[in-house]
């Protein structure tokens, strides 16, 4: 890293071997950045960090810089407006930064969305977090969509908030069903069936895996379209004549 052998790795240093090693020796960015993530640095460090433009010139150093508690909240938020989108994500989501900073963090994310390219904001959809997740619910590209599913901390309620959309993409329909995690919910599966959007044959393969009561209820369903509730209505016939007939009920 650039010090001397003598010295301890700056990982393992003690708050008052921080404030020694900033005040004596001229850091270069990477001995700053492990500087600042030490668990021991104090914010006396970080306003002499503060004070070299050169540290400053790497986005990790604003990045952590921007999220640390204490800062002066002018300055955090001049930190916030500098950082690329991924890093703002970072101090967004990093335990340790003040909830206002994080919260300005997730709103600066808010105004440069529609400034992303389309592969930025797939990487967002796949790291985003729950404030952001509503938000990404909007985009109507199904490569974003179907990167969101994906996110681990995506939510069932999440996925049903994106099904009561109108302008939702007919493959984006096929994929929730078809979906390792979100096909198994039977929530989401009724919602995919009864959606306007959603092909027929889809819905239709969705109907036949579904219980008499949620087969009942989208018969009725005022949401659901006639060949859907069409298709619902035949089960549900076929289902009473099995038991009538001695068959059995899924249920």
């Amino acid at each position: 890293m650039g010090y001397h052998r003598h010295m301890k790795p700056i990982g393992e240093m003690g708050t008052q071997e921080l404030e020694e090693l900033v005040r004596t020796r001229e850091l270069d960015q990477l001995e700053a950045l492990e500087v600042l993530r030490n668990p021991y640095c104090s914010l006396s460090i970080v306003e002499s960090i503060l004070q070299s433009e050169q540290h400053l010139q790497a986005h990790a150093v604003r990045e952590r810089i921007a999220g640390f508690p204490g800062l002066e909240f002018g300055t955090a938020l001049h930190m916030l407006g500098t950082l690329p989108w991924l890093s703002l994500v970072h101090v967004a989501q990093n335990p340790r930064t003040p909830p206002l900073i994080r919260r300005n963090a997730e709103r600066v994310i808010v105004r440069r969305v529609h400034g992303l390219t389309l592969g930025e904001l797939v990487a967002l959809a796949r790291c985003a977090h729950r404030p952001l997740i509503r938000l990404l619910t909007d985009q109507e590209d199904e490569r974003v969509l179907e990167a969101l599913l994906d996110n681990p901390r995506m939510a069932e309620n999440d996925v049903l908030f994106l099904l009561r959309k109108k302008h939702i993409p007919p493959g984006i329909l096929g994929h929730i069903s078809g979906h390792r995690r979100w096909g198994n919910y039977t929530q989401v599966r009724v919602a995919v069936a009864v959606h306007p959007n959603t092909p027929l044959p889809v819905s239709l393969s969705i109907l036949v895996r579904l219980s008499l009561k949620d087969l009942e209820e989208i018969s009725s369903a005022i949401e659901a379209p006639p060949e859907v509730k069409r298709g619902a209505r035949q089960l549900v016939q076929r289902r009473r004549e099995e038991t009538q007939s001695g068959g059995r009920i899924r249920r």
